[in-house]
């Protein structure tokens, strides 16, 4: 299935990034990220993913109540392990199944809504999630001039690739 191969995709494509950084580009702020590292998007995406798969444990995900683990932000090869970890759950998802979805759009706590979805739902967006936050690390490549090589499509949503295949015809 598309899905399930797309997410695997993009995920190699950002274990490939993390390992040829170095450890200093991993780990350290840029102006253009507001600060941030690569490591922490790498850690962000990684625990969304890690989220959904527990999830499938008991049927309810909520991406605001997942684990902060600052080990993946600061150490990319542990981040690569975790990569490897996502991606065998993914080449395991042989079906739909229904989730629901614990969100909260506001500062109450006591706010939260359940929303009815499903794992390929879930795969849709988190695979989304992804591309939105390997497209802000690509922007800090580009601004620092890093040396690393990025596949031409990093950071790009396939429907982009798409309408730029179309358009270069």
């Amino acid at each position: 299935m598309a899905l399930i191969q797309e997410n695997i995709n993009q995920l190699k494509h950002l274990k490939r990034l993390i390992i040829e950084l170095s450890k200093n580009n991993y780990s350290s702020s840029f102006k253009v990220l507001s600060g941030s590292t690569i490591g922490q998007h790498s850690r962000h995406i990684i625990e969304f993913y890690s989220c959904l798969k527990e999830s499938t444990k008991h049927g309810v995900v909520c991406y605001d109540q997942r684990k902060r683990n600052r080990l993946i932000e600061e150490n990319a090869g542990y981040a690569a392990e975790q990569l490897d970890e996502i991606m065998a759950f993914i080449e395991k998802v042989k079906a739909d199944q229904p989730i629901s979805l614990l969100v909260n759009y506001t500062e109450d706590e006591t706010k939260e809504t359940k929303v009815k979805s499903t794992l390929y739902r879930e795969l849709a967006y988190v695979l989304d999630h992804c591309i939105h936050h390997m497209a802000m690390i690509k922007t800090a490549i580009i601004s620092e001039e890093l040396s690393v090589e990025l596949s031409p499509n990093f950071g790009v949503a396939p429907s982009t690739v798409r309408y730029l295949t179309k358009c270069a015809q």
